[in-house]
């Protein structure tokens, strides 16, 4: 629907559509920009993919365009990262959410945490609510280089065995200074998450024109 806002830096008013698409489950809806000269523009193809369009000049600097991301896109950019946040849901259903360490093993995601008396508030959280949210982003001065990937799906905790031993091999190699092994006093459980839905944004991409998916 045709929607008007009111630009007080110019005194001008504009007009701008938008539009919501239902794709897997999920209402997408591009935001509406504030700016002169600017349209968003979105729609949906064959295969239930949402595009999204943004085109025109910012306050008199020139265009912009900005990305969504494919699966393959968001991924790379996650193997990369060195830090994510983590969300889970405490007994009082509040939002819990730490910065940690991480690896993504084919579509598992994996967190060590530290030894103790018990474990760690965010395995602790999963007993009642197994529900997971994991955000890796980056933010830049340089706006272009700014982007985020949202990841969700089922937590449990592995404190034994081959996988909890496998993913603590894997977290030293992404990261050099991580020393615990299985069976230290400071080796305690892994967060695995069975990812089921990702989704990502960018403000620009290295190549070519690329889609928002949500898995």
């Amino acid at each position: 629907q045709p929607t008007q806002f009111f630009d007080s830096r110019w005194g001008r008013r504009h007009e701008t559509r938008t539009s919501v698409g239902r794709v897997r489950g999920e209402d997408y809806k591009p935001c509406i920009f504030h700016l002169s000269n600017l349209s968003v523009t979105s729609a949906i193809d064959a295969r239930g993919i949402i595009r999204l369009g943004v085109v025109g000049a910012i306050a008199g600097r020139g265009s912009c365009r900005i990305m969504a991301m494919d699966r393959v896109d968001m991924r790379q950019r996650v193997v990369d990262a060195r830090v994510a946040r983590v969300g889970t849901v405490d007994e009082h259903g509040r939002a819990h959410v730490v910065p940690v360490i991480f690896l993504l093993e084919e579509n598992t995601w994996y967190s060590p945490s530290d030894a103790g008396k018990r474990p760690a508030k965010r395995l602790r959280n999963l007993i009642t609510d197994p529900r997971v949210t994991i955000l890796v982003d980056v933010y830049d001065e340089e706006w272009s280089r700014v982007w985020w990937v949202r990841m969700r799906g089922i937590g449990r905790s592995v404190d034994a065995g081959a996988e909890h031993e496998r993913a603590y091999r894997l977290l030293h190699e992404k990261y050099p200074q991580f020393t615990a092994v299985p069976g230290d006093e400071a080796a305690g459980p892994t967060m695995a998450v069975a990812l089921q839905e990702w989704s990502g944004w960018a403000y620009s991409s290295s190549g070519s024109s690329v889609d928002a998916e949500t898995f």
